[in-house]
């Protein structure tokens, strides 16, 4: 018998990890302001910000919006004939789209992060 995904302890995980390699990525490309040595370090910063914690942002948000609608258009699509596996199957379809998000921001955060030392 097919079992349910277990949410927590996947996406905390997931979430956890991406956050670590996100606030490593903001920490290297503060620490390359003030290597710069420019009048401009508010301006230096503020693009940190916007360049990896807003598109960290996003994604997350992204990854949770429309997990329900997606599980309801899901179930939607095995109507009539709705069955007891079909609930476990959907909820497995809905999340691991959010894992997918997740994961391809990790390894992307990961490359930057790469290039920048490079």
């Amino acid at each position: 018998m097919e079992t349910s995904f277990d949410k927590k302890a996947a996406f905390n995980q997931i979430d956890a990890a991406t956050r670590r390699i996100v606030d490593a990525r903001y920490n290297l490309c503060l620490s390359q302001c003030s290597e710069k040595f420019s009048t401009q370090m508010q301006s230096c910063k503020q693009g940190c910000f916007k360049r990896v914690q807003v598109p960290f942002k996003i994604i997350k948000h992204q990854a949770q919006e429309d997990e329900e609608n997606l599980y309801k258009q899901c179930l939607a699509d095995k109507f009539p004939n709705v069955k007891q596996e079909d609930y476990l199957t959907c909820t497995k379809s809905v999340y691991s789209q959010r894992v997918e998000l997740m994961m391809t921001h990790f390894a992307d955060t990961s490359e930057a992060i790469l290039s920048t030392i490079h």
